[in-house]
């Protein structure tokens, strides 16, 4: 009964969806974009469906780069076994097929309709399920259940606003988790709210958190030039990245960035809306502060020596924390949530972000209790941390330092990970 009123909702819900899609600016194209994926027809035939097909899924781009590291173990140890990647968005689909390459098989997620997911099920034939996070899609569980096909959900956590929302519907997840073998959760909070949710608690292990155990990146003189020549900046010039920002904090960075300025005036910054839509919103503000810009995508070859670089393409932001000297992660000034701070610090960056890290509340802990990152409340905080920064060396090697720390206490959670999974193959 209570599968037949989700899908009923599901069903009710699509045009709304669709609308809403289009009213954002995603446009009628992007939205025709994979669908016939999303509708269950895969655009590639298995030439042979007696391999051992493990079916990964990552939502979007940070858990794309978690789960790499993931499969690429996996590879390793079970070789009979082929992985294959879902995604949900087009940039962690991309994201998939940079990392992975073009032979293996990435596909988009299926829209959660029984008869799409049974499709999807029959096409790849999974020997079993991996989900990263906290993606809980009813039907799919349900038909996985159904055929005998194990599902793991790993580096598992709820947050603050998911919590609440599954609670209220208890009665519904606890029957659709139940249709899950194995969780493993990145804490102990996560670990609690997950049975609270309902499910059993004899399935649930603490691993850890995956995104810690990507390698520190030492410095690499050779790809830093590499970069900053593909900006066209002038070797050793300061930079500023802001990453991820959200409506609401580019007018804060540039105002810490016009005060930086006075300090150090060869200062740039490379400002990453987290949404590409927004580029037209964040180029207003831009021409409103006044300062001097371009687009990545059309930065010239003679050198730039202008004030900012807005970053228009996808894939890109990693490489920008590598050379900055500066790091704001955004997402955090406004009540988002936050985004992922380790990306910065396993180039071993000190990082600034603000008080709303509830989506990454642990992770900012243990990066602080290391003295790696620092919390600021507003611009005027950042501005000051930002100026420390900038002026005190001996504080940022300090910081630098613990940022690599954090990141190497951290580790294990891969290992724990494979344990899981290794019982299901």
């Amino acid at each position: 009964m209570m599968y037949w009123i989700y899908n009923t909702v599901l069903v009710l819900l699509l045009p709304l969806v669709a609308l809403y899609a289009v009213m954002r600016g995603r446009g009628v194209s992007r939205l025709r974009h994979g669908f016939k994926e999303r509708s269950g027809r895969l655009a590639f035939k298995r030439s042979d469906k007696r391999d051992r097909a493990l079916w990964f899924h990552a939502s979007s781009v940070g858990e794309v780069q978690m789960t790499v590291p993931l499969i690429h173990a996996v590879e390793e140890r079970f070789p009979n076994h082929r992985p294959f990647l879902s995604t949900m968005t087009e940039t962690g689909r991309e994201t998939a097929q940079r990392l992975l390459g073009k032979r293996r098989m990435t596909f988009f997620f299926p829209l959660d309709f029984p008869w799409i997911t049974s499709r999807v099920l029959d096409e790849v034939n999974p020997r079993a399920l991996f989900v990263a996070e906290t993606e809980i899609w009813p039907n799919l569980l349900y038909q996985c259940h159904r055929r005998d096909i194990p599902v793991v959900l790993f580096n598992g956590r709820i947050s603050d606003r998911s919590f609440r929302r599954y609670r209220s519907f208890r009665f519904f997840f606890k029957e659709v988790l139940h249709c899950v073998n194995a969780f493993g959760m990145q804490t102990e909070n996560d670990a609690e709210r997950i049975i609270e949710i309902g499910a059993p608690r004899k399935r649930v292990v603490i691993t850890g958190n995956l995104k810690f155990d990507r390698p520190v990146i030492q410095p690499d003189e050779g790809e830093t030039k590499k970069i900053t020549a593909s900006l066209g900046l002038a070797e050793g010039r300061p930079v500023f990245v802001a990453g991820s920002t959200h409506d609401g904090e580019e007018g804060v960075v540039l105002q810490t960035f016009r005060g930086l300025k006075q300090i150090e005036p060869a200062l740039v910054l490379i400002l990453a809306p987290r949404h590409l839509t927004r580029l037209n919103d964040v180029i207003a503000i831009l021409n409103r502060e006044g300062f001097s810009w371009v687009q990545r995508s059309r930065v010239s070859s003679e050198g730039f020596t202008g004030d900012v670089i807005l970053l228009d393409t996808m894939g890109e932001l990693d490489g920008m924390y590598g050379i900055g000297d500066l790091i704001f992660v955004g997402g955090s000034l406004v009540p988002v949530g936050g985004h992922n701070i380790l990306e910065p610090a396993a180039f071993g960056k000190p990082v600034m972000y603000g008080p709303h890290m509830e989506n990454f509340r642990e992770v900012a802990r243990r990066i602080e209790a290391e003295g790696a990152g620092v919390q600021v409340r507003d611009g005027r905080e950042l501005l000051e941390q930002a100026q420390r920064l900038l002026t005190d060396r001996t504080h940022y090697g300090r910081m630098s330092r613990a940022a690599i720390r954090a990141i190497q206490r951290n580790q294990g959670a891969l290992e724990k990970t494979l344990r899981i999974l290794a019982a299901y193959l």
